[in-house]
């Protein structure tokens, strides 16, 4: 499959966000049939994985040759910052607002910010792969 024109590494991105989408549902529904609950730590935990995900994101853009990038190197670098964005948000509000297992408006928030983070982490996998130019 061709997306972006560059081959099929578009593709991780795609995958990142159809995965994102999933995970992000799914948990919802399980936060609200009261299967799972969100511990403050945990949202703790995504704030600092997305902060210290963007930050080396950052410090390793110079080593990247701009003759090698293409689109897909910005169609992961966006998926990752709009995982970031998301994360860091969706924690914040959650941790203050402390809402995270109360009814529908928590589920909503928790399947976000779940979301959210499932496509920083998954958009980090597609960077590495675009950087590294893997063709599997």
């Amino acid at each position: 499959m061709n997306i972006c024109g560059c081959k099929s590494r578009c593709d991780c991105t795609v995958f990142a966000l159809i995965a994102s989408v999933i995970v992000g549902v799914v948990t919802a529904f399980l936060n609200f049939s009261l299967t799972i609950a969100v511990p403050q730590f945990v949202l703790w935990i995504f704030f600092g994985v997305a902060l210290i995900s963007l930050a080396t994101a950052l410090l390793t853009a110079p080593f990247v040759n701009k003759k090698e990038t293409d689109g897909c190197l910005c169609s992961a670098l966006s998926a990752l910052i709009t995982g970031v964005l998301g994360t860091v948000l969706f924690s914040l509000i959650l941790v203050l607002a402390d809402i995270a297992t109360a009814g529908l408006l928590g589920s909503v928030l928790t399947g976000l910010l779940f979301a959210f983070f499932t496509l920083t982490v998954t958009s980090l996998a597609c960077l590495a792969r675009s950087i590294f130019n893997c063709q599997f």
